[in-house]
């Protein structure tokens, strides 16, 4: 659900171990993958099955507000969309 790049991803980061701004296209690249193993371990920690299911849940819901923010859709035109597919 990511649009193309940002442009500022790609200026240098320059510190003592050299330039860094390989590792933060390779994050902004990876960090839904990251956000999904965060939920997953944390669901696997939590003690009962409801409360893995409201950790479930609201991840859910916060993933598919930051994609549609990401975006430009409104969150309204949400089920419209749903309904055509």
């Amino acid at each position: 659900m990511k649009s193309h790049l940002p442009v500022e991803l790609l200026l240098p980061v320059i510190t003592p171990l050299g330039d860094l701004s390989g590792l933060r296209v390779f994050v902004w690249q990876f960090d839904g993958l990251f956000v999904v193993l965060a939920g997953v371990l944390l669901m696997n920690g939590t003690q009962s099955a409801p409360a893995a299911a409201l950790t479930a849940l609201a991840a859910t819901t916060c993933c598919v507000w930051a994609g549609l923010r990401r975006t430009g859709h409104p969150l309204h035109s949400l089920p419209t969309r749903l309904h055509r597919t």
